[in-house]
């Protein structure tokens, strides 16, 4: 898409400029004037000199993407007049003309001018402050997994400066590495199902999770699952990965729910530390402490294969809380994970005496329902770059109806 809206963009700057240098007087129907001739060669030259800069990387993303626009400008105005090269034959200046239709032939071959493969292209470089560093050692140190480095590889999807490197070569100060990431097949059976998004880049999906639904179900039923509704939604925009979910969520917990677009990725934000923040209604009356930490190792139920329970020889299992407010017998807390257990901040919360409202299987007994947890806010560090991104979901309309009475 960016590569037509380059050429796009180009083609209609060249044409604008072909007609106003037909306005001039040196350029007329009459013939071909050598002066015009040889403005456009020197032209030509230029055109050349962009092309070969930005095709070896050499130049900065964004001003290597300004001449790529001048680029096809030119192209479209210098090939009008090399439609009427026969006339510089004529002249008797076949070299020259020959000259000119090889420097149209270099624009034309740019290799910055046309898409690359399927999947988003990453590009990193060395600082120039830094030593030399080995390759392989440079993307572990981004996070790149030994595993994908060797499928860049095999894959010849690694550049450096360029060039296209199948070893682990010493970069040097100023290097530029840079690699498109593999396109995957999905298995999933697709769903088409309504996705609300709540942030998308290249590298990932957030998305708002609604209550009553599983995240991930890799069965080949047809078992109604986020994953398979983002499956779809990768399938529709033509996204060339598999479904790799960061974070997870209980089939009636609601909230921000993560995926990866590659197996790189994944690994990447699941090694990367994910900060949690849930909103929860409780039961129980007020609290004692109105904010402290929950530091009660977890293990599953002897007999269940779903239930949980406080258990001094479980796993560790730490979740701080702050009561926001408290009204009616309900409690508003926010709940933010240390660890990631199952069922984690219910087992926490029941424990403390003020289980999750609706939570039937950690609180009292009731007919089936869904219990009032939302996962309101996840942080992580954005891969490659040492920006924080913060990505919330409003609470949806069953929480606000029964917090704040609204209809």
């Amino acid at each position: 898409m960016t590569e037509c809206l380059i050429v796009g963009l180009g083609g209609f700057i060249g044409s604008v400029v072909r007609y106003l240098i037909g306005l001039l007087p040196l350029s007329h129907s009459s013939g071909f004037p050598l002066k015009t001739f040889f403005i456009n060669i020197i032209g030509a030259f230029l055109i050349g000199l962009v092309a070969a800069l930005a095709a070896r990387n050499s130049l900065h993303p964004r001003l290597a993407l300004f001449l790529k626009v001048g680029i096809c400008g030119g192209f479209t105005t210098f090939s009008s007049f090399a439609l009427e090269s026969q006339q510089l034959v004529d002249k008797g200046a076949p070299v020259t003309a020959a000259l000119y239709m090889a420097l149209t032939e270099l624009v034309l071959r740019d290799p910055g001018l046309h898409p690359g493969p399927e999947g988003a292209v990453m590009e990193l470089r060395l600082s120039p402050a830094s030593l030399p560093q080995r390759l392989k050692s440079f993307l572990r140190d981004q996070g790149i997994s030994g595993t994908y480095w060797k499928a860049l590889k095999a894959a010849g999807a690694l550049q450096v400066n360029g060039e296209t490197i199948q070893r682990d070569l010493l970069l040097q100060p100023g290097d530029r590495v840079s690699w498109t990431f593999l396109p995957e097949a999905c298995t999933l059976e697709p769903e088409e199902a309504p996705l609300s998004i709540l942030k998308e880049t290249e590298l990932y999906l957030a998305v708002d999770k609604p209550a009553g639904l599983v995240t991930h179900n890799a069965g080949k039923e047809r078992t109604p699952a986020l994953s398979r509704r983002v499956a779809w939604y990768f399938q529709t925009q033509g996204v060339p990965s598999a479904v790799h979910p960061v974070s997870r969520l209980d089939r009636e917990t609601t909230g921000v729910v993560l995926f990866a677009k590659n197996a790189c990725l994944h690994h990447m934000l699941s090694q990367n530390r994910l900060e949690k923040t849930y909103l929860a209604l409780t039961l129980g009356g007020p609290w004692e402490k109105k904010e402290g930490l929950l530091d009660w190792p977890i293990s599953r139920k002897p007999g269940s294969i779903v239930e949980r329970q406080v258990d001094p020889e479980g796993l560790p299992a730490r979740t701080r809380y702050q009561v926001l407010e408290e009204k009616n017998g309900l409690s508003l807390v926010r709940f933010q994970l240390e660890t990631g257990r199952t069922h984690q901040i219910r087992v926490h919360a029941a424990a403390a005496g003020h289980p999750l409202l609706g939570d039937t299987l950690y609180g009292p007994s009731g007919p089936p329902g869904r219990h009032f947890l939302h996962a309101w806010k996840v942080r992580f560090r954005e891969p490659f770059t040492p920006e924080e991104v913060e990505i919330t979901s409003p609470l949806p309309a069953d929480f606000r109806k029964v917090w704040y009475n609204e209809t």
